[in-house]
């Protein structure tokens, strides 16, 4: 298969009808996976608000310019109470994003405690590894092809790299899709940009704590998203990823 052929294929799931049926997918699957975090971790979701809260009210007083040098911290305390405050939002913001992958991939055991603590288990070294390596905010959907990809594995080192090397491979050869999806799922913050932009006039962007909030809140949308594209495009583009058997 070849790329600019792979790319027209991809786009046929935006045609009406396909996109009817995907649409009603995965809204099945956002309620779903809605359901079962907050059954699973309601308390995630406020802790998450309560320090986006916190911490757009620390920092400016822990920094006397907001982005400014490390030297020029006011309080040495009040930077460490920021710091871990905000690494702690980062894995709780992690467990979750994980939680969610857990929870909208296919599978026939029962999504209960006893999944989540396998699944957990099978990725959480492997994922305290490369969220150590690359900023999360910027490569959401290819963690999340790579966290599908290697939940489907056996797991290991080398299913991981593989996992790695196939999230990028699926993004590549579904650009245009992966593309036209994001501008749809990013339109609601574009939105209440605009909106905030015409009632403070000389403010570009809404607060970080906003969109951390929203950020969190939307999750499953997103997640359930692109897992449905997943499971599609491994489907139709199998040979892609895997050797057929003989």
């Amino acid at each position: 298969m070849t790329l600019v052929q792979s790319w027209i294929d991809s786009l046929r799931l935006l045609k009406p009808k396909n996109l009817q049926l995907f649409t009603m997918v995965t809204l099945k699957s956002i309620v779903e996976a809605y359901k079962l975090m907050f059954r699973f971790f309601w308390w995630v979701v406020p802790a998450l608000i309560l320090f986006s809260v916190l911490l757009s009210l620390v920092g400016p007083f822990t920094f006397p310019n907001y982005y400014g040098p490390l030297e020029a911290l006011r309080d040495y305390n009040l930077y460490w109470f920021y710091f871990h405050m905000r690494e702690l939002s980062y894995v709780l913001y992690g467990l979750l994003f994980l939680a969610v992958c857990f929870i909208t991939r296919p599978s026939v055991m029962q999504k209960n405690w006893s999944y989540l603590r396998t699944q957990y288990r099978k990725i959480i070294l492997y994922w305290l590894f490369i969220i150590a390596i690359f900023n999360v905010s910027a490569l959401v959907v290819w963690y999340i092809f790579l966290v599908l990809f290697f939940l489907d594995s056996e797991g290991g080192p080398k299913n991981f790299l593989l996992s790695m090397w196939y999230a990028l491979k699926m993004i590549i050869f579904n650009f245009p899709l992966i593309l036209a999806i994001g501008i749809i799922l990013r339109f609601p913050m574009w939105f209440l940009n605009l909106l905030y932009y015409h009632y403070y006039g000389n403010i570009i962007i809404i607060p970080t704590v906003i969109y951390n909030i929203i950020g969190v809140l939307l999750l499953p949308i997103g997640i359930c998203t692109y897992a449905n594209i997943y499971i599609k495009k491994l489907h139709d583009q199998f040979d892609l990823y895997f050797k057929p058997t003989q």
